[in-house]
């Protein structure tokens, strides 16, 4: 993603291993509110509100939802409101393992025993 990201990027994540494994760690962020992130409580279903808002607020603004699989199932039907408004969001979803790739890894840490916090 980095090639495509410039200084008008606006990329809204959701709470997805994409984006606190890959997002936050290892694409530059150009401008001051350039990546919107529910920031703790595991919000799942964040991003696609936050890019069609941050489309309305700035629309010359280059913006990208990046969504998990689960996560996007929270808020799918926001779709519609961005079709609705003639908004053309480019959407990112990063297929795990069928929406429960966070919490499987969990379960299998320590020799196939569940993990403490699960």
């Amino acid at each position: 993603m980095a090639p495509v990201v410039d200084a008008s990027t606006v990329i809204a994540g959701d709470s997805t291993m994409a984006c606190y494994y890959g997002v936050l760690s290892g694409l530059p962020v150009h401008r001051p509110s350039g990546f919107l992130y529910p920031t703790g409580g595991g919000t799942l279903g964040y991003g696609l509100p936050a890019a069609i808002g941050a489309m309305l607020a700035e629309p010359e603004a280059r913006v990208l939802a990046l969504l998990g699989d689960g996560g996007i199932m929270f808020t799918l039907s926001e779709l519609a409101t961005a079709a609705q408004l003639g908004l053309g969001l480019p959407v990112l979803v990063a297929w795990t393992t069928a929406g429960t790739g966070s919490s499987a890894t969990k379960c299998w840490i320590g020799a196939n025993r569940p993990s403490p916090w699960t």
